[in-house]
């Protein structure tokens, strides 16, 4: 036979007095199955938002890393541009023409993006020929993106900065002209020259002699047309050499 009440009894931790209650046997089966239902929801209840918040937090990294991804193709992005404007400069300087139909921008993305720390000997710091700087670098309008030194014919020109001589030869505008690329992501140019001491592929040090100074080319005098650009970018020279920093 079921019992019509069932009897609870709470005791107090400090001893004190025992209190009793009774409760409806139907009434308990019923806060029983209640119980039971809500503690059944709960644990569904979080088993799906526990789902759902390893789905989001899932779906939050890789938008963080589709963000990261697409800065990243920004900035390269940027810098092919700005080497495509540099080699552009270059064979126009040369007399090339620059078709840039043919680059496969493909081919630089993906690729890691790595700076190591800068040795100062392949930084363009050391002043390639003695004398007064007669024409400064100008903004890009202007496009005079170095400085001209003026001397005499014959006077030594010497590499800024260790590196590698990419172009030395004749080109309609800077006449005979030489190029070194260095590390760091510096390139170097000396334009004008009376005669070149060094050839393509061939390594240099900082102070090396490479050409001596001439009037060649587009030139009103004898004199050195000095560039430096930085990962394709033209900066100012005095900025770099003491020598010809403003009095």
């Amino acid at each position: 036979m079921k019992p019509d009440k069932i009897s609870f009894i709470l005791i107090p931790p400090n001893h004190k007095q025992q209190k009793n209650f009774k409760l409806n046997y139907k009434t308990f089966k019923i806060l029983f199955v209640v119980l039971i239902a809500l503690l059944i929801l709960f644990i569904g209840s979080w088993g799906l938002l526990w789902n759902q918040a390893r789905k989001y937090s899932n779906y939050s990294r890789k938008i963080e890393e589709f963000n990261d991804q697409q800065a990243q193709l920004q900035q390269l992005t940027k810098d092919f541009n700005k080497l495509c404007a540099f080699n552009n400069y270059m064979r126009q300087l040369i007399g090339i023409e620059f078709d840039r139909s043919n680059v496969n921008t493909d081919e630089i993305v993906g690729k890691d993006n790595e700076f190591a720390l800068v040795d100062m000997s392949h930084v363009p710091d050391y002043a390639p020929a003695s004398g007064p700087v007669t024409q400064g670098y100008m903004s890009a309008s202007r496009k005079h993106y170095g400085i001209d030194i003026a001397g005499n014919t014959g006077d030594a020109v010497m590499a800024a900065a260790d590196g590698l001589v990419v172009f030395a030869g004749w080109t309609p505008k800077l006449g005979n002209m030489v190029v070194i690329s260095h590390s760091a992501d510096y390139i170097s140019i000396y334009g004008h020259n009376d005669r070149l001491i060094v050839k393509g592929r061939d390594y240099v040090k900082k102070g090396d002699l490479i050409a001596h100074l001439g009037s060649t080319g587009n030139s009103t005098g004898p004199h050195l047309h000095f560039e430096i650009w930085h990962r394709g970018n033209a900066v100012n020279p005095k900025n770099y050499i003491a020598d010809y920093h403003d009095k």
